[in-house]
């Protein structure tokens, strides 16, 4: 949601036992609004959860850069049964090596879509000034290998191999920015200011 040039985040609160937010009770949900666009991964969100003597929960969040706020109230309008919260607990357990995979999995997607996004970004960045043709055309198909893998599999541990096939594969070109953005900094500068 973009207002004004700026984006809304929906917070949802979940009660359960597991992993995966679909396999959780859902309490709440509430949006947070006035966050500037940043880049993937640069928001902070501090959710903060009270609950008071009369059993009402209050969250709120807040973006840490910005300031803002919002919060909901979630009145105890009905609760779990003792076989309810049983059957919860019972189902976390049974799942539980399911819900580590999954989780594992999720993380390595993640991983995956950073490393995407920040090779893109610094492809398109500098790419043309700091490769050659073939060097910018083996990372393009290094990046379409790995989101292939990414799409096929269900396996962490072959998405993290890959993630980290393709750091080694252009790691040249890190250290080639690093070195160039270290050349313009110190262009100009005598040696004695350095």
């Amino acid at each position: 949601t973009a207002d004004d040039n700026q984006t809304a985040v929906t917070v949802h609160v979940l009660q359960g036992e597991r992993d995966k937010a679909q396999d959780c009770r859902s309490l709440a949900r509430f949006e947070l609004r006035g966050i500037p666009p940043m880049e993937a991964g640069v928001a902070r969100i501090k959710v903060s959860f009270q609950v008071d003597a009369d059993g009402l929960l209050s969250v709120t969040a807040q973006e840490t850069q910005t300031g803002a706020l919002s919060h909901v109230d979630v009145k105890p309008s009905y609760g779990l049964t003792e076989q309810e919260v049983i059957d919860m607990l019972n189902a976390s357990y049974a799942c539980a090596q399911d819900d580590m995979k999954a989780r594992a999995l999720i993380k390595q997607q993640v991983s995956c879509d950073h490393l995407v996004d920040t090779l893109r970004q610094s492809l398109y960045e500098d790419g043309n000034q700091l490769l050659s043709a073939e060097e910018q055309q083996a990372i393009e198909q290094g990046l379409d290998a790995l989101l292939a893998i990414k799409a096929q599999t269900t396996e962490a541990s072959t998405l993290k191999t890959a993630i980290d096939e393709l750091s080694q594969l252009t790691e040249f070109y890190a250290v080639r920015r690093m070195n160039a953005s270290i050349q313009k900094a110190l262009k100009g500068q005598h040696v004695n200011n350095v």
